[in-house]
């Protein structure tokens, strides 16, 4: 606001003091234009006697007390002199919504890029569950109902992890102990 203030006191001095509609209207006009982060947004420029001689803001806010009531605006009234007498008041509006927005697209992109991440480790997890925990669960429960099904025969189940193998070989050892436990009791 500072810069801008003191770049206004200076460009409007000498239009104010000659009142140069043309040049007022132009170097306002071109204040107006729209900035990446912090623009102004309105402007209104008063004589002395509070003759407005002009009062422009951009976009839907058509005047400067509708752009002074947006959020993230800051007005300021810069007294402009000549020859150490005030001769007009320009009041701006400053808005710094670019800064917003752009926190705003960037804090969506990163909450997007949070959230395929996060599916993507989830699926990354799951695969990996699945593989190594859940399908040889699946084969190693199959193995125990054949042993609650009376099925004791030497049951092969595939590839395996080391941990679950070792189950299945002691399944297969427990199976072969009871087909033997059985047969010897027939016999008897």
């Amino acid at each position: 606001i500072k810069e801008k203030s003191q770049f206004i006191q200076k460009a409007f001095s000498e239009p104010l003091w000659t009142y140069d509609q043309y040049q007022i209207d132009e170097i306002a006009n071109s204040l107006l234009g729209e900035a990446k982060y912090t623009y102004i947004s309105a402007i209104k420029i008063e004589t002395v006697g509070q003759e407005v001689l002009f009062e422009k803001g951009q976009g839907e806010l058509k005047t400067f007390l509708n752009a002074s009531k947006n959020s993230h605006t800051k007005t300021k009234v810069i007294d402009i002199f000549k020859e150490e007498r005030v001769i007009g008041h320009i009041s701006i509006a400053i808005t710094n919504e670019g800064y917003v927005k752009a926190f705003q697209d960037q804090l969506i992109i990163i909450i997007s890029s949070a959230l395929f991440l996060l599916l993507l480790l989830s699926q990354i997890i799951f695969y990996y569950f699945n593989r190594n925990l859940s399908a040889p669960m699946k084969i190693i429960l199959k193995q125990v109902s054949q042993i609650q099904g009376e099925h004791y025969g030497h049951f092969h189940a595939g590839d395996l992890p080391e941990e679950f193998e070792s189950i299945s070989h002691a399944l297969n050892d427990a199976s072969s102990m009871i087909e033997k436990r059985n047969n010897d009791i027939l016999y008897y």
